[in-house]
């Protein structure tokens, strides 16, 4: 399933205000890996973790805190896109 255009729209805000990237719409069409477009190391991935956090109210958990995950822009979206799992 593609990304919905709204959740796209706020990953592009948080790459561009969080990070200072010049990403465009056009750039993450047909774009399976974030760092196919932009340099994402270390620093970078945990800034661009706690960005999406505070732009989706969400919280990654320690297995998901990894650069490989943030680099999967369909893994990304698809998480992103899922509503929040309620708590248990």
């Amino acid at each position: 399933m593609a990304a919905s255009t709204q959740t796209t729209s706020r990953i592009l805000r948080v790459l561009n205000d969080g990070l200072g990237a010049n990403v465009t719409d056009e750039d993450l069409r047909g774009v399976s890996r974030l760092d196919d477009i932009l340099p994402l190391d270390s620093i970078a991935v945990l800034e661009f973790a706690i960005a999406l956090e505070s732009e989706f109210g969400i919280q990654f958990a320690g297995e998901q805190m990894k650069r490989e995950f943030f680099n999967d822009f369909a893994s990304l979206t698809k998480f992103l896109d899922a509503p929040p799992n309620p708590p248990q």
